[in-house]
């Protein structure tokens, strides 16, 4: 047998990588070519594609609803938290105020003591 003979290598891809994400399918794509060449889609394909389409309208309008209500919850929460924090700043202010208009004065200050009574029934 005679040698063989050296073959030019192919060239080296100098192209960049393909991105990673493919398009998107088109909604009726060809599936099969009849006799005449005329491209036709089964009905079940058609129909499939029209329901997906629909519930992914639905979906995304769902998406943005929920996208919108979280951000107004999100806003009534800080302005909340916000109010709170305020009225206990106020009110841890005020008793610092009062005992020292209190010393200030020289007579004392005493805080309110938390009015709890606990009852028990013993029947007998």
């Amino acid at each position: 047998m005679p040698p063989k003979q050296a073959t030019k290598p192919a060239p080296a891809a100098t192209k960049p990588a393909a991105p990673a994400k493919a398009a998107p399918a088109k909604p009726a794509a060809a599936a099969k070519t009849g006799s005449k060449g005329v491209k036709y889609v089964p009905e079940n394909i058609l129909k499939k594609q029209a329901r997906d389409a629909k519930l992914m309208e639905v979906r995304k309008k769902v998406i943005a609803k929920n996208k919108t209500d979280r951000a107004t919850a999100r806003k009534a929460a800080f302005a909340s938290a916000e109010k709170f924090y305020n009225e206990y700043q106020a009110a841890d202010a005020a008793l610092i105020k009062a005992k020292r208009d209190a010393k200030a004065a020289g007579s004392f200050f005493v805080e309110d003591a938390p009015k709890v009574a606990f009852v028990v029934r013993i029947k007998g």
